[in-house]
């Protein structure tokens, strides 16, 4: 199982494992856990899939894929057993493509829903 991560109230990300409104970090030895309030809402699963930087994606991240949608952000969302790539500002209608390692390492991680929500202003 891939780590998670979660905003603070205080604006840090904290990644770990995920239990109800909080993270689990484990400590270096990897036996003890620290435990640490999250918003609910900003808690994203890793993908496991990088973007053409080496970063690794996260659930609600925002990408740009110069193949994709014309320049205009992408959400990467979990949907239908598998990480999808929702087309943002999409004039009719909601769109997803399926993503892999190719079409991750071809975009560019460019913020979230949750830092970056001027990214979503024409988001449908």
């Amino acid at each position: 199982m891939r780590p998670y991560r979660g905003l603070t109230k205080d604006g840090k990300w904290v990644y770990g494992w995920y239990i109800p409104n909080r993270i689990a970090i484990p400590a270096v030895d990897g036996t003890v856990y620290h435990y640490v309030e999250v918003i609910p809402e900003t808690v994203g699963q890793f993908t496991g899939l990088k973007d053409k930087n080496g970063k690794e994606g996260c659930h609600h991240d925002l990408i740009l894929n110069p193949h994709r949608n014309s320049g205009k952000p992408i959400e990467i969302i979990w949907e239908d057993g598998g990480w999808r790539g929702l087309y943002v500002g999409v004039e009719h209608g909601r769109f997803t493509y399926g993503l892999n390692s190719v079409s991750m390492s071809m975009s560019e991680i460019i913020g979230n829903i949750h830092q970056s929500p001027d990214l979503l202003e024409n988001k449908q």
